[in-house]
């Protein structure tokens, strides 16, 4: 017999049906028009049968009453739910006016009903769905940025004795869980991480939830720093999204103070005469008291020094010591290092390091030189120290293109080992 639809009991089931309907429309808040999708796949499901597609798990609760043929307004009842426990439920028709016949849930899948079967002639009723999950190569970048925010928060500008603290926030705004994330990035030259720590975190990501990574850096010199983006990679049913932050500017104020040495040597009736300029250069953005000290072996006999100087050495300005010296005996000869403390206005404070220089008068062939001119020997114009300055501050050491404390203790081990050898 065919259902009254005047009956009171099938008025009460199609009002909580409506109201069902009500409650779950803010599935189709993301329009199944906006959405590229995959080529859909079709499932047959019994009435209490589920079946899994990408995650989502589909299952057919209920149906509308059956009658003793089939008809053409029948309604399933379904429910969805993710494997992170996310759950929906909707009411599909096939030539209804009140139940559409397709659902799009969590903006990801989307489900039609093609065929409902209710008849009482039939063994149970089924439906018959069509799935399609949206094509996330293209829809990914769009639905990422409003399922997700995502910055890092740092200073502008710092002096050369500070840190510069960086927070990296990534907050999940949807009802959803991001099995994986995985954040990371890396240092422009010049600037170590303070306290030493690797760069990246990772974990996973609950719905509604925020995640915070934090890390301060510090620069061995002033100067303009670019901080490279911090990565995001996220995983959602299997499938990964990629998110970056833009690149941050940190400029560092202070002097930076650096000492070379430059000689030249000339041989003339068998004694060696060699001078030395010391120079001393802020390469910094800021002026620095500076007191210098210059050493000279003690085997070697001092023609002509200036004195020892001090004084107030702006940005990209130097002064400068020379000293002549004169040795008689064949053997090399290692210029001491030079040193110089400095401090400044704020109170920033250190001392730099020439390195040592070996001058090879054990390998100078004098004869082979004056045969080739009569006017006297000139050799090592102008010849650098291969050592880099050492620029020690009251509260850090920095050494040349130091990364951290690793590169800090390899680079020391190196300069010992080089002092050892002369």
């Amino acid at each position: 017999m065919k259902r009254n639809p005047t009956s009171l009991p099938f008025r009460i089931f199609l009002f909580f049906l409506v109201l069902l309907f009500a409650l779950n429309i803010a599935v189709m808040a993301v329009s199944a028009e906006d959405i590229d999708w995959k080529d859909p796949e079709e499932y047959t499901l019994d009435w209490g049968e589920e079946v899994n597609v990408s995650g989502y798990t589909i299952k057919a609760i209920d149906f509308s009453k059956s009658s003793p043929t089939d008809v053409e307004d029948d309604f399933v009842l379904l429910s969805v739910k993710s494997n992170k426990s996310d759950s929906w439920t909707a009411v599909l028709g096939t030539n209804q006016s009140v139940f559409p016949p397709t659902k799009v849930f969590d903006g990801l899948v989307k489900i039609n009903a093609s065929k409902i079967v209710t008849g009482s002639d039939i063994l149970i009723p089924y439906t018959v769905i069509n799935v399609s999950i949206s094509n996330e190569t293209k829809t990914s970048t769009s639905w990422i940025n409003d399922s997700v925010s995502f910055s890092r928060i740092t200073v502008n500008e710092i002096y050369i004795d500070q840190k510069a603290h960086v927070i990296v926030k990534v907050s999940n705004l949807k009802g959803i869980h991001f099995e994986k994330i995985f954040m990371d990035t890396s240092l422009p030259d010049g600037l170590i991480v303070d306290p030493d720590q690797d760069l990246y975190f990772e974990g996973s990501l609950p719905s509604r939830k925020d995640k915070t990574f934090h890390y301060s850096v510090r620069a061995i010199k002033p100067g303009n720093y670019t901080l490279n983006p911090v990565h995001l990679n996220l995983t959602y049913l299997g499938i990964d999204y990629h998110l970056k932050t833009n690149d941050s500017n940190l400029v560092v104020h202070g002097p930076f103070v650096n000492i070379s040495k430059e000689y030249s040597l000339k041989a003339e009736d068998g004694a060696y005469f060699i001078d030395i300029s010391t120079i001393a250069t802020n390469e910094g953005d800021r002026a620095a008291y500076v007191k210098f000290e210059d050493r000279m072996p003690d085997e070697v006999e001092i023609i002509g020094k200036d004195k020892d100087k001090s004084g107030v050495i702006y940005p990209d300005q130097s002064f400068t010591i020379d000293s002549s010296l004169t040795v008689e005996e064949k053997r090399n000869l290692v210029l001491p290092a030079s040193f110089a403390s400095f401090s400044d206005s704020s109170g920033y404070s250190g001392s730099v390091s020439s390195g040592n220089i070996l001058i090879p008068l054990a390998t100078f062939n004098e004869a082979d030189e004056k045969a080739k001119s009569k006017e006297p020997v000139e050799i090592n114009t102008s010849v650098k120290p291969d050592n880099e300055s050492i620029n020690r501050t009251n509260n850090t050491s920095l050494f040349g293109s130091v990364r951290s404390i690793k590169d800090f203790v390899n680079v020391t081990m190196e300069i010992i080992y080089d002092s050892l050898n002369f």
